[in-house]
């Protein structure tokens, strides 16, 4: 028996829309506001929790799952596969690696990979459907790992923000990128570096102009009509006008739409899109 976790940067709550019969779990980070903390897991109000950001003052931030909530997903499972956001990002994977070495030590039969994603978001979602899809199959643990590896070097996350302020304060981005999107009131369109950081590649004036050149570093990196998933901060309209876009130049792309996690909604804010497609 197998099963896929991933912590809640990726955007998928479930996998019931390849099989019933997966065993998925999630490990939710959390976003700190003052001193409430917001779990980031299904159900969570991503609205209310981004109003309450706002409307704070003072400090936030968001926290990473403990060693032990990983655990325990690995323990009810003889095959695990586990997925996180970049480790260059938070410390997700550092806790996913201690569980896996706690429970290894318990029972060394079990058979558990961690793999650091070096991005977040829509990426990881593409990720865990081909592992899903993979040990589906009923290819061998070592294998699926294998393939999955090779999977992850022709995937990209490309990324529209409108704010990089929570990316600032957290010291994802540098505060002179941040200032400078600030002031300008420009949109950052950006993607996850090879070594999982976040990095600026243009600002921009004008939603459709910003969705054309989002279109063109696809292009430009390899797209060539394969899977794509649109992670959206209270955007659909503007999803659905990248969505528009991608088919017209692409007809043969699969293209989902979907709402991001709070996580991602956080560091992405209102009005951000991330991009995750495959390459070649």
């Amino acid at each position: 028996m197998f099963k896929i976790v991933a912590d809640s940067s990726c955007d998928l709550t479930s996998l019931a829309h390849l099989s019933s019969d997966l065993q998925f779990g999630r490990a939710p980070l959390r976003i700190l506001v003052g001193d409430t903390e917001y779990v980031d897991e299904a159900g969570l109000d991503t609205r209310a929790m981004m109003d309450a950001v706002y409307a704070f003052k003072g400090k936030t931030g968001s926290a990473c799952p403990s060693p032990e909530e990983y655990a325990d997903h690995c323990r009810s499972a003889d095959e695990t596969y586990i997925v996180t956001i970049s480790s260059n990002l938070s410390g997700s994977y550092n806790s996913a690696v201690l569980a896996r070495d706690l429970v290894l030590a318990e029972s060394p039969e079990k058979k558990i990979r961690v793999f650091d994603s070096l991005s977040a978001g829509p990426e990881l979602s593409l990720i865990v459907e081909e592992i899903a899809r993979l040990a589906s199959s009923g290819l061998p643990f070592e294998m699926v790992c294998a393939e999955v590896e090779r999977y992850m070097q022709r995937t990209a996350l490309l990324f529209q923000l409108n704010s990089l302020e929570n990316l600032t304060k957290n010291g994802r981005v540098s505060k002179m990128a941040g200032m400078t999107a600030k002031l300008l009131g420009i949109h950052m369109i950006g993607i996850a570096s090879d070594v999982g950081t976040v990095q600026p590649l243009h600002k921009c004036r004008g939603t459709e102009k910003t969705y054309r050149l989002v279109l063109q570093e696809m292009r430009e990196r390899g797209f060539t009509g394969g899977r794509v998933i649109l992670g959206h901060a209270f955007q659909e309209k503007g999803a659905d006008m990248m969505k528009s876009m991608i088919l017209e130049e692409f007809p043969s792309a699969r293209i989902t739409v979907m709402p991001l996690s709070g996580l991602c909604c956080y560091y992405a804010e209102e009005g951000g899109l991330l991009v995750g497609f495959e390459r070649g």
